[in-house]
Order: C-alpha cells, then structure tokens, then sequence
C-alpha cells in the first residue's frame, strides 16, 4: 500500500475497473536486491515506481482459466505482459480472489516490465559507485537468474506435454500424429526456449534424421529420445 501511494495510483487502483492484479507475497519483495524497495520508495523515483506497479495490472477480468490460453495481456502500464504457465518469472499461488472491482492473483515474484529491464540491463553494463546503479545491476542479475530457470521449467512442461500426448496418439496407433508432435515441439523448443548450443544442436540433428526415417514409428522413437536428452539435461 505504502507503493501504491507513493506512485499515485491509490485513486486510479480504486476505480470501477474490472482489473485484474498480480499481487507479489511479501517474500516475492524480500526476494529483491537490498533495499530496492526503499530506493523506489523515494520521490525521485515515482516514475519507476510507478511503471513497475503498474505493470502489475491488466484492464479486465483474466481468470485463471484464460492464463493457460493466453500468452500476453496488456498491461495498465502500456506493456504486454508475457502469459502462460508462469507470469513472466512468476509462478501463481493464489488465483482468482474476487475483489471489488476485478481479480486478484498471488504471484511468487515482482514483474519487471521492459522498460525497468532495459535500463537495468543498460546499469549493468556501466561501472558505476551510485547506489541506484548497483541496484539496477543487482536487479537485473536477479532477473537474468530467474528468466533462466522459469525458461528450463517451461522447457521441461512442454517437453512431459508433448511426450503425454505423443504417447497417447501413439499408443492408439497413430505413429504419424505422435511424430508430428514431437517434432512440433522440438521446432518451439529451438525457437524460443533458452537452450544450450548442444541441445539445440541435437534437436535440430534429430530433425534431420526424423525427416529421413523409414516409417512413421521411427521418426516417432527418433524424437523421443531427442525430447528426452533434452529434459533429463535442463
């Protein structure tokens, strides 16, 4: 609340909405570089303040449902806000407290938006002894760490879903089908995921060999076990 206050949304967070707001715990705050808070906290610093909480809320009602379908929403704050099976780096602990005027949902992490990334990023770059500086340098640390693991938890989820229903189609029968989803998968997996040179490598050879296989089945078994080196490394 002190936040909220000290950016000037009190008024603008009590509106008719419907909102929908990620929530941080309060260990989600401890989790930042020491005394973040209190530096945002200052009145030089509103407008950061401000984009970051800011960030934090979306126009509407995003029920938990919608967060398995949706992968970004825009934000009060301007920005899309990346959606799925976590928040950006967030997990949710809590979902769907009604409230007043939206939703609430408790997340494990503060969102950064890419305005603050950007200009932490540019803060770790330079050398500086300003306490602002160190802590966008901590920040942006802190963020490349947890971007790491929330991209090798995503990784591993699409990997188990893909392999659930691969298996599925498979055992009904249908080779062709399970291929094609593995081989999907695998295709996501290079574009997007943060893959080691090696793994993706591997994937991409796996590609070329499924496409020459004989039957079906072994493009199928020829991907599988390609989607599984890569699981049981991450």
């Amino acid at each position: 609340l002190a936040a909220v206050r000290a950016a000037g949304l009190a008024g603008a967070l009590s509106g008719e909405g419907p909102f929908t707001v990620f929530a941080p715990t309060d260990a989600a705050f401890e989790k930042l570089p020491q005394g973040t808070l209190q530096s945002l906290l200052k009145p030089e610093n509103k407008d950061r303040l401000k984009a970051i909480l800011t960030y934090h809320v979306v126009s509407g009602r995003v029920g938990s449902d919608a967060l398995l379908t949706t992968s970004s929403a825009k934000t009060i704050n301007g920005a899309r806000l990346p959606i799925g099976l976590t928040v950006q780096n967030a997990r949710v602990v809590q979902a769907d407290i009604t409230a007043s005027n939206g939703l609430i949902h408790v997340i494990d992490a503060v969102l950064m938006p890419p305005s603050e990334v950007s200009a932490a990023r540019s803060g770790a770059k330079k050398i500086h002894d300003s306490t602002t500086d160190q802590y966008r340098r901590d920040e942006y640390q802190t963020w490349q760490q947890r971007e790491a693991r929330t991209g090798f938890r995503r990784a591993k989820n699409r990997i188990e879903q893909s392999i659930a229903k691969g298996s599925e189609a498979y055992n009904k029968g249908d080779a062709a089908s399970c291929a094609a989803i593995y081989m999907q998968t695998a295709r996501t997996l290079i574009a997007s995921e943060p893959l080691t040179n090696n793994l993706r490598m591997g994937l991409e050879n796996a590609l070329t060999t499924a496409r020459h296989a004989k039957n079906e089945s072994e493009r199928a078994w020829t991907m599988r076990r390609a989607l599984e080196t890569v699981y049981e490394s991450l």
